[in-house]
């Protein structure tokens, strides 16, 4: 068996090109990685300072503790609630924060894992202001069932999320529940339908605890036989 110059040079260029390829991709990975990182950083807003997340946290632990001594906080749909609400907290998931414009909302944090921010306002004296009790019960309870949820969001869902932070004001509260929720004025589904109106209708989604005839009756909203594509 003979040496072949030629054939060994040919061998050595292939494993050199293999090596800048396998480079390449390597380094085109990690960019995206790094771009990734960066895109999520940048779009989640800047959480308020540690004394304002602390008396936040508390705030929450009130709210859950008085819909606990409640009778609909014995239901399965708010153990549920309850269950995720705690989970959140021990993960330090729920964030306090004056960047943005809503009362709360849910987003994937850096980990990929739901979170939940809610709303402190800056007072003309540059203190932070929590909202207030009933506010902040309906917030929580709210963006808890958005963070169950495996569903991608629709108008279902939306007026679930809706009826379920209204049952746990009504809880904390002791309030009498209505026969149909309303805010500002129109039924839940209608509130939702007009606020949402980039959202479809979801015949297969699953509420918490309960089923979509429950919802529909709870929200106003009329009742589909079969998947919807739009409202």
């Amino acid at each position: 068996m003979t040496d072949d110059p030629t054939v060994n040079m040919l061998q050595s260029v292939k494993h050199q090109r293999n090596r800048w390829r396998m480079a390449a991709l390597l380094l085109l990975s990690l960019s995206l990685f790094g771009l990734s990182w960066l895109i999520i950083h940048k779009r989640l807003p800047t959480p308020a300072p540690d004394p304002v997340q602390q008396a936040g946290v508390r705030l929450i632990h009130t709210v859950m503790s008085d819909v606990k001594h409640h009778p609909w906080g014995g239901t399965q749909r708010a153990d549920a609630l309850l269950a995720v609400i705690d989970q959140l907290l021990q993960e330090k998931r729920i964030l306090f924060t004056n960047d943005i414009d809503d009362s709360g909302f849910t987003v994937r944090g850096p980990q990929g894992k739901k979170c939940i921010y809610i709303k402190v306002v800056i007072s003309d004296n540059g203190q932070f202001e929590h909202l207030d009790l009933e506010l902040l019960c309906d917030v929580v309870f709210h963006e808890a069932l958005h963070v169950q949820a495996n569903q991608p969001n629709s108008i279902e869902q939306e007026s679930d999320a809706f009826v379920a932070g209204l049952e746990a004001v009504v809880a904390f509260r002791d309030r009498a529940r209505p026969r149909l929720f309303h805010i500002e004025g129109r039924p839940v589904g209608q509130f939702v339908l007009d606020k949402y109106p980039e959202l479809s209708r979801d015949a297969k989604y699953q509420p918490l605890a309960t089923d979509l005839n429950w919802l529909w009756q709870q929200s106003g909203l009329q009742a589909l036989a079969t998947q919807s594509p739009r409202h």
